[in-house]
């Protein structure tokens, strides 16, 4: 078959769909990503198993005069921060904060610029089928002859939009008080998803397309839905899905990039010491602030860390008992550690459940949420607020968790389940189905 990949402009979705890309690839089929032109460098290393295109995204606006002589994720930064997104404030206030009319626009505008490209290329390569995680897609998509499927790669909660479940985005446990859910989904609905079912609505208009039917926020397709989430942390123990959903436990891409434990680390080490994983992604590293905290307390810790330091790793510096650079290969990092801090996202969690490891969650923004309470729900490990831990609390509860026999072994279990799983495999045999049915009608 040809597949179509088309992936947001998000690392960890793209890793998961790299994942899930490379498994397609070993059942002897050819994968073609369609990804914002300004990733490709990112997509490079893996030039060699797919084939990549560019499309050519909206020009960027003129940054404002203190910002040109920035790199661009700084410059987004600056706008996280500006709309208040790294403040002690409840998920629901920035929920409150980042949904202007602006960042509805903006969230649409590459979904109209790719719209004719896309068109282009699917007359130029004739694709089989089409895989997308887009929160807003590009309307010839959804209305070709050609099959599509949906690939989630955030917390479930944002696909299934269940009332027996907790609103997307919150940290509202799956026992609390249905009021307050209720009442955080009804402005969650206002300020979000209403207004990007709108926008979808609004883009499939200009292009002379019908809307989209039943949208409740993300596209949904009727033929499949697939999403990454471990069985473990999953929330079929509360809801039933319908046949066109399929979970995957994790789409954990194999990283081309070669790893050895640096000298650095290695020499201090000595037989029984505790190697820790730290990520905030590439969004939570650019905090600088918290990310200075982080190496000034941890430095007190007898453990040793591998640190992903982000686009920003220049402007701060790591202590004695730690090692990291601006991007570290996750996953050939995760098999050697005892125990993962990180932000919540999607993507290192389910890498991180996949290799059998504890965490400890400590949440920024958006499903990152949902996944550090699932996290404490569930023990996997814990959940600690941003704003609010001490550096007692953060050194105590790394001090349990990695000594926690009884947990680790726990997830020793679960990692192997998953890696010794077919999910990945079924998906795929769902997807090459799907093909098989679309030429036989």
């Amino acid at each position: 078959m040809k597949i179509f990949i088309h992936v947001m402009d998000l690392v960890g979705p793209q890793n998961a769909c790299i994942g899930l890309g490379q498994q397609l690839v070993q059942r002897g089929h050819q994968v073609i990503f369609l990804v914002n032109e300004n990733f490709l460098k990112k997509f490079q290393p893996y030039s060699n198993q797919f084939k990549i295109l560019g499309l050519k995204p909206v020009a960027d606006e003129e940054p404002d005069e203190n910002e040109k002589n920035l790199q661009p994720i700084q410059i987004l930064i600056n706008s996280f921060i500006r709309m208040g997104l790294f403040d002690p404030i409840k998920p629901i206030e920035k929920i409150h904060r980042m949904i202007d009319s602006k960042f509805i626009r903006n969230l649409g505008a590459n979904a109209e610029a790719f719209e004719p490209q896309i068109r282009m290329l699917i007359e130029q390569e004739k694709p089989d089928i089409f895989l997308v995680d887009a929160k807003i897609m590009s309307p010839c998509i959804m209305n070709s002859s050609i099959p599509w499927v949906y690939v989630f790669c955030a917390n479930p909660l944002g696909l299934f939009t269940d009332e027996r479940l907790p609103p997307f985005s919150s940290d509202l446990p799956i026992d609390g008080d249905r009021k307050e859910w209720q009442e955080y989904r009804q402005i969650l609905h206002q300020k979000y998803f209403d207004k990007v079912v709108a926008r979808q609505r609004e883009i499939c208009e200009k292009f002379g397309y019908p809307a989209p039917k039943d949208q409740v926020f993300f596209p949904r397709s009727p033929l499949l839905n697939i999403y990454q989430f471990p069985k473990e942390l999953d929330y079929d123990d509360t809801i039933k899905l319908p046949e066109h959903y399929q979970r995957v436990d994790a789409f954990v891409r194999d990283d081309p990039e070669p790893f050895e434990l640096p000298d650095k680390i290695r020499k201090q080490m000595k037989p029984g010491d505790k190697l820790i994983f730290l990520s905030m992604g590439s969004m939570g590293s650019c905090n600088l602030e918290l990310m200075k905290r982080f190496v000034r307390v941890l430095s007190k810790t007898p453990y040793y860390y591998l640190v992903s330091m982000g686009p920003l790793y220049d402007q701060y510096e790591l202590s004695d008992n730690m090692w990291g650079g601006p991007y570290v290969p996750q996953t050939k990092i995760l098999p050697l550690v005892d125990l993962v801090i990180f932000h919540g996202g999607n993507n290192t969690l389910t890498e991180t459940v996949y290799f059998g490891k504890p965490m400890i969650v400590i949440p920024l923004f958006y499903d990152q949420y949902n996944n550090a309470q699932r996290v404490q729900e569930k023990n996997f490990g814990r959940r600690l607020d941003q704003h609010q831990f001490t550096d007692e609390q953060l050194i105590d509860t790394i001090d349990k968790l990695i000594n926690d026999n009884e947990l680790c072994e726990r997830l020793k279990r679960i990692g192997q389940r998953i890696r010794t799983s077919q999910a990945k495999d079924l998906a795929c045999k769902r997807i090459e189905q799907l093909v098989k049915s679309s030429k036989q009608n």
